[in-house]
């Protein structure tokens, strides 16, 4: 319980000193507005400002503000500013194997963006666009492939998913389906009824997880981003080894994002195996680079 206890910090207490000097104002006449008497409110202050209470009531700042005519947003604009920046110093920490500054600003930026994310999700009713069409191109292009579509084909039978998708998503009623404008020379019936299917299962599969999504805890939260921390440094490592071994190899620049591609994964198929065992998995993912 008290590990995760919320510490008002000096830091944060400086935000208060700040808004109180540009108020013009002393601390005992903070504590005179708040109603303390001039001896004790004047101690308060001073340790409310050096971050010395380290759990301080809401209301107490409330007040404070008030003292010094400052708008709430105005301090917590700034105090979420500074919360978010102690939290992601924190997690940094958690990496100590990066020794290009270059490489750790890349890492510490991405896992900002990552970070800021996942802290402010809030619960959706939709679905997400992009990612409900990206899942059905891929199962759409898989499907094509099982089956020996024609290459030439498989542009009709996209635009049919497309349209689909657009039926199954609007929620007013719609008329039959009528797939004559898409039977051409070559295409088969029987697959554009199997697609309508595929795409009405695929979108009841993601708002069943939509309706089951819980929004993560803090500590959830916090350990989601440690993972992703770590992800990413180890992406780096393995990017810039696949690199220096390309350059050992002579192998030609333009192919360099397709052997990087493939090791980005190779490392995803070695993590799911050895997540656990960090040490397992930098041998064989050593072994995967040379191989």
């Amino acid at each position: 319980m008290t590990k995760n206890l919320f510490v008002f910090t000096k830091e944060m207490g400086n935000l208060l000193t700040d808004i109180r000097k540009k108020a013009k104002l002393s601390q005992n006449e903070v504590a005179e507005s708040i109603g303390m008497s001039p001896k004790l409110g004047h101690s308060y202050i001073s340790r409310l400002e050096h971050g010395k209470i380290k759990n301080p009531f809401l209301g107490t700042i409330i007040l404070y503000l008030d003292a010094c005519n400052t708008p709430y947003m105005t301090f917590f604009s700034k105090f979420s500013e500074l919360r978010f920046s102690e939290r992601h110093k924190e997690i940094m920490s958690h990496i100590k194997e990066v020794k290009s500054k270059n490489l750790l600003k890349k890492i510490d930026r991405d896992v900002a963006l990552y970070a800021n994310k996942i802290m402010y999700q809030t619960k959706t009713r939709f679905l997400d666009q992009d990612k409900l069409n990206t899942k059905i191109d891929r199962e759409l292009l898989k499907y094509l492939s099982d089956h020996k579509v024609d290459k030439s084909l498989i542009p009709i039978y996209q635009d049919f998913a497309s349209n689909v998708l657009t039926r199954v998503l609007n929620p007013k009623p719609n008329p039959p389906l009528d797939i004559q404008p898409w039977v051409k020379s070559g295409v088969r019936p029987i697959l554009l009824e199997a697609i309508n299917l595929m795409i009405y299962k695929i979108v009841l599969q993601e708002k069943k997880k939509l309706n089951k999504r819980k929004i993560p805890t803090t500590k959830k939260q916090k350990k989601m981003v440690i993972g992703f921390l770590k992800y990413r440094a180890m992406i780096e490592q393995v990017e810039t080894e696949v690199h220096k071994l390309l350059n050992e190899l002579q192998v030609p620049f333009s192919q360099y994002f397709a052997y990087k591609d493939f090791a980005r994964e190779s490392f995803s198929s070695l993590r799911k195996l050895y997540y656990k065992d960090q040490l397992l998995l930098s041998q064989r993912l050593t072994e995967s680079i040379r191989g």
